[in-house]
């Protein structure tokens, strides 16, 4: 979903999936990629098997951190992208690092793959205290 805040309204409908790290399956990836949509799915620790890693590209600095990419191969020749985002503070979970596998084109900057992640959250700890005053 695209939503433009000046006109307080959503413009544009995109097949995306940002998802938490339990969907980090090399069955949902694949799912997203046949049909046609972009994803951005945080890493997990039992991330699906590597068959080839890129070289990591130079770090760029952004408010949050330092952000570097991969490119990254799976089983079947599927080629995405391996982003990682080293934060200056730790997430409320103690992480430093956060790791995200997508396949948004080249258009779209490490940085952004990274920043579109962290808006999710911050959009979730909303719904999470909006959940607790209701409920309170």
């Amino acid at each position: 979903m695209v939503y433009d805040p000046d006109l307080d309204q959503v413009i544009d409908l995109q097949p995306c999936e940002d998802a938490y790290r339990l969907y980090c399956t090399l069955p949902v990836m694949e799912a997203c990629e046949d049909a046609q949509a972009s994803f951005v799915i945080r890493q997990q620790s039992k991330h699906p098997r590597l068959i080839q890693e890129s070289d990591w590209q130079t770090p760029i600095v952004v408010a949050a951190g330092a952000v570097r990419e991969q490119t990254i191969e799976v089983k079947g020749g599927r080629q995405w992208r391996h982003v990682e985002l080293c934060l200056h503070t730790p997430t409320d979970s103690g992480d430093t690092t956060l790791s995200f596998w997508s396949n948004l084109p080249e258009s779209i900057s490490a940085s952004q793959i990274a920043d579109l992640d962290r808006r999710r959250w911050s959009i979730e700890g909303m719904f999470q205290r909006l959940e607790s005053s209701i409920t309170a």
